[in-house]
């Protein structure tokens, strides 16, 4: 019984990893489209900010330092119950600054959703940017989503890398799963047709969107919220590879822990609560771009997991037949995966030596999903 068992989840299991074979097989092949460079885009960049003094001055230094006309481009600080000097220095590095104090709701999706109101009755700006504040952009960041949404884009996903790889072993391997989150899989979902997924900061939403929409992500993940709810509505979020936003990652392991079990029950309850809703509205529309999304975001268990299960189903069906199965050749997919994730981001070769680490990464992982509890409002990452 328990090797029919093994056998059924084994063939299973390549859904998953077939789809991460073909998206790895896409996003090698990728060749992003070069649109003419514009700057008649009038831009407001947003920045949702809670107790980031440490950060913001160098965020909004680094957006007023893009390479992007100055009477085009608006910087605003959106300092939310902050109970230090974000204000004064997002201010003082040359930021609008708008203080929202309501503690009866918290949150950066509420934060977004009140800015973008306040912003929408302005008339002056033809797109709206989200950075996080503790992000530096690219020089070109502006100049190339400008280009793509002259050439018709509604919504767009910068690349997103992390800002210090080098601080400890936590942030290298934190490059390692970016690279995978942002590099490959984004360019394997633009190469077969999909849309890009949004990830919470370098997106840029044009005004007819917000204007039509607002801003309708809510929970501990909201841009996978906000992403699907697009998607629902037909908006196709496309990716944009050469405009570059790059974050603060924590530096700790115990650091980490909050910020990924912040995730994990993120997704978990959005999961549960959009998975189904999705895939309905997917089958009734016959979408597949919206189908894609939410299966593998939603339902597909995270890399970590993934191998996980396929080493577990493979354990157990040698302890009942003697062989392994397809449990040789499923890891593998996914270590190919990983390889062609640091490839096509031009990862240093440090970096590959790192993914021999996976198994106790994996670990850790795993123990951060089964302990993390749903989150309170808008927790800020220690660092």
């Amino acid at each position: 019984m328990i090797a029919g068992v093994a056998r059924a989840a084994q063939r299973a299991l390549w859904i998953p990893v077939g789809y991460l074979a073909a998206v790895t097989i896409a996003g090698l092949r990728y060749s992003p489209p070069r649109p003419a460079l514009s700057e008649e885009t009038r831009f407001v960049v947003l920045v949702p900010a809670h107790d980031e003094e440490a950060s913001v001055a160098e965020t909004v230094s680094s957006l007023l330092a893009a390479e992007y006309p100055a009477e085009r481009r608006r910087v605003v600080v959106v300092a939310d119950n902050c109970t230090d000097e974000t204000a004064d220095r997002a201010s003082a590095a040359g930021a609008d600054v708008w203080a929202r104090d309501d503690l009866d709701a918290p949150g950066k999706g509420p934060a977004l959703r009140w800015a973008i109101d306040r912003l929408l009755e302005d008339e002056d700006w033809d797109a709206a940017v989200l950075v996080d504040a503790d992000t530096v952009v690219d020089l070109g960041f502006l100049g190339a989503l400008a280009a793509r949404l002259d050439d018709g884009a509604e919504v767009l996903q910068a690349e997103y890398r992390v800002a210090n790889p080098d601080e400890s072993l936590v942030t290298r391997l934190a490059q390692i799963s970016f690279a995978i989150q942002s590099g490959l899989r984004q360019r394997g979902r633009a190469a077969l047709g999909g849309a890009a997924k949004l990830q919470g900061n370098g997106m840029a939403f044009r005004r007819s969107v917000l204007a039509r929409d607002g801003w309708l992500g809510e929970g501990a993940v909201e841009d996978i919220d906000m992403w699907l709810r697009l998607l629902e509505r037909g908006v196709r979020p496309q990716f944009a590879p050469d405009a570059i936003v790059a974050g603060l990652m924590p530096e700790t392991a115990e650091a980490a822990r909050v910020q990924r079990g912040r995730w994990e029950s993120g997704r978990s309850e959005l999961a549960r609560e959009r998975l189904v809703p999705a895939v309905e509205t997917a089958i009734r529309h016959r979408d597949p771009v919206l189908l894609e999304a939410a299966v593998t975001t939603l339902a597909f268990p995270p890399l970590t997991t993934l191998a996980a299960l396929v080493a577990g189903v493979g354990a157990a069906r040698w302890a009942a037949t003697g062989r392994v199965g397809s449990a040789p050749a499923q890891l593998a997919v996914l270590g190919a995966h990983a390889v062609a994730a640091l490839a096509v981001t031009k990862a240093p070769r440090s970096s590959y030596a790192l993914l021999a680490l996976a198994p106790a990464v994996v670990g850790w992982k795993l123990a951060v999903k089964l302990g993390s509890g749903r989150p309170q409002g808008w927790q800020r990452t220690p660092r």
